[in-house]
């Protein structure tokens, strides 16, 4: 509340119909920074049109329109004075009394020596302004963060410098109901018209003052230049919206998972591939969990509990769509973060649908089973051709056999033709198309129907195989005929890279992964620089060779969430080691 001393100077103008100065006493002329000779007959519009703020004009224009008195407060600036203003009409002229505004204690505060020196040197801008805006105070930093001096804008309104898309903000904060729960405190962000051209962010903090009526008077705000910040916050939402984007094109979504409050953040894409609809884009993740395969979803699960421990996931999985109509194949990647403690809290990663890789890999992996089928066949026929001249000759004996030796004849026949059904049952095995279905088995059993089918191949090139197991192993939970594909591929490269035979050692052995199958072969082996490479399509040491055997028994063993490790030497031969991961239950014994 503004008080005035017991005998303030006052001034007094009169200004003709004409808007000239018709009279003008001495502190008059002193509020306008001039002399009374100097201003009489001259037109006040013309001599101070920056004087005064726009809207002065208006007020007078109301008072001789009207012929009511008005009353006002303004900042003059050729003399640096805040004043009070009374202007009525006499006839047809306006007299216009002005008497000096003396600041209050509070006030006197703001301008003493010890707020000039801490505003001097503040970086932030502090403003005071009345609570329609008009600036009464600035500090001088206002020159540095907008390029004017506060001889500028004191008198004006604050509205004036801010951003024309800002100032529904900033008018709200001078309009909005005071709020005495928070004693008149509140906070606005916007932006501010520099001087030179341009903004400037700004987030003003602000307070407001009340009278003695407990009223409020006055906003004092403290604004820190926050374009740094702001610039920050929207190359972050850019990147954000490319990544959406980036996303999307490739098929990917990523998620969030507050694991605390259990609670999954998604993209757009990803609720889109998982046929989930979300206004939030938050849903718990049992949303995601009904959408996954039945067979898939304890895997899942102990994946990520893995990944809880690891801090980091690589699965695979099968989600239904359509009331399980349709199914799709995912890849995950995933990291996870903790807290102080060490507790798992956060839960990041990107999905992709793979599901047309899945069928590429699988259109490869049936072209190179028929490929080794082909391979084998002059194996095979040999193989078959022993039993099939033994049968031609027992078939001549039997002609004139006696009933003894028939029956001797029919039970040697029969052992032939089990034989060959076994050696046929193999191929068509592994040439035929088979649905995929893991369930546990003795990796020791497939092992040994495959070394049957191929050791007449080792026989033909001189090479020896040689097995041995240790007891108890564990099952594996497996698609027995793709784990049959991955031991023919490693077994036959180890045949082939002995070109003058031989000894292949197979050990099977537990490990702490489950089960570990290790083929020693003494062949040429592998140089060292071409050893990471094995795997990668279409890459092969072979003079004709496809290099899709061992990328195929690399990915099916990625299925199996097992590895494969190639350790050679030149000259000495190469090690083959295949990881499994054992289940519950061990295999049986070989007799």
């Amino acid at each position: 509340m503004k008080t005035r001393t017991d005998s303030p100077p006052i001034g007094f103008i009169i200004l003709d119909a004409a808007w000239n100065f018709k009279y003008v006493n001495d502190f008059g002329a002193q509020v306008l920074n001039r002399k009374p000779a100097d201003l009489i007959g001259k037109h006040v519009w013309t001599e101070f049109p920056k004087a005064v703020r726009h809207a002065v004009y208006h007020l007078l224009m109301q008072v001789r329109t009207t012929e009511e008195e008005v009353q006002f407060e303004e900042f003059v600036k050729p003399s640096g004075m805040w004043v009070h203003v009374n202007a009525y009409c006499v006839s047809d002229c306006i007299h216009v009394v002005i008497r000096q505004i003396q600041m209050i204690e509070r006030e006197a505060t703001l301008q003493s020596e010890f707020f000039y020196k801490y505003t001097a040197h503040v970086q932030d801008l502090i403003m005071l302004t009345t609570d329609d805006g008009m600036i009464r105070y600035v500090s001088p930093s206002i020159d540095r963060l907008l390029g004017y001096e506060d001889v500028d804008v004191i008198g004006t309104n604050v509205l004036d410098y801010c951003y024309e898309g800002d100032l529904n903000a900033l008018q709200g904060s001078y309009l909005a109901e005071f709020d005495e729960a928070n004693r008149g405190k509140g906070t606005v962000t916007c932006r501010f018209l520099h001087k030179q051209g341009g903004a400037v962010w700004f987030e003003n903090n602000f307070n407001w003052l009340v009278n003695e009526e407990g009223e409020r008077s006055e906003k004092l705000g403290i604004w820190r230049d926050v374009t740094e910040r702001k610039h920050i916050e929207e190359e972050l939402t850019k990147s954000k919206a490319n990544l959406e984007m980036a996303h999307e094109i490739a098929g990917l979504g990523h998620y969030d998972w507050d694991i605390l409050n259990n609670v999954v953040y998604a993209s757009q894409s990803l609720l889109a591939i998982f046929g989930l609809e979300s206004d939030t884009l938050q849903l718990p993740v049992e949303a995601f969990f009904e959408r996954i395969h039945p067979q898939d979803v304890k895997l899942l699960q102990e994946d990520i509990e893995k990944a809880f421990q690891t801090g980091s996931m690589n699965s695979s999985y099968r989600i239904m769509l359509d009331g399980g109509q349709k199914r799709r194949i995912f890849h995950t990647l995933a990291r996870t973060t903790y807290d102080e403690a060490g507790r798992p809290v956060r839960f990041f990663g990107t999905s992709q649908d793979i599901t047309l890789q899945k069928q590429t890999e699988e259109l490869l992996r049936k072209a190179e089973k028929l490929n080794v089928a082909g391979q084998l066949a002059a194996g095979i026929a040999h193989e078959i051709r022993n039993p099939l001249t033994s049968l031609k000759g027992f078939a001549k004996l039997m002609c004139h056999a006696g009933e003894d030796n028939k029956q001797r004849y029919y039970t040697i026949m029969q052992d032939e033709f089990n034989r060959i059904e076994l050696i046929l049952g193999e191929l068509l095995i592994l040439a035929k198309p088979q649905v995929v279905q893991y369930l546990p088995y003795a990796p020791l059993t497939i092992l040994e129907d495959v070394i049957a089918l191929l050791n007449t191949e080792a026989v033909l090139k001189n090479v020896q195989i040689e097995w041995t197991y240790e007891p108890d192993l564990p099952l594996v939970l497996c698609e027995q005929n793709q784990l049959k594909q991955v031991f023919v591929n490693v077994i036959k490269n180890a045949i082939e890279a002995m070109k003058d035979g031989g000894s292949l050692t197979i050990h099977v052995r537990r490990c702490p992964e489950g089960v570990c199958l290790t083929f020693v072969d003494q062949g040429h082996g592998i140089p060292e620089d071409r050893l990471p490479r094995i795997g990668e399509p279409f890459y092969t040491t072979k003079e004709k060779g496809t290099g899709l055997g061992m990328m195929v028994s690399f990915t099916i063993i990625e299925e199996h969430r097992g590895s494969i490790r190639y350790e050679s030497q030149v000259g000495v031969g190469t090690t083959v080691s295949i990881f499994l991961p054992g289940q519950e239950g061990n295999c049986q014994s070989l007799q």
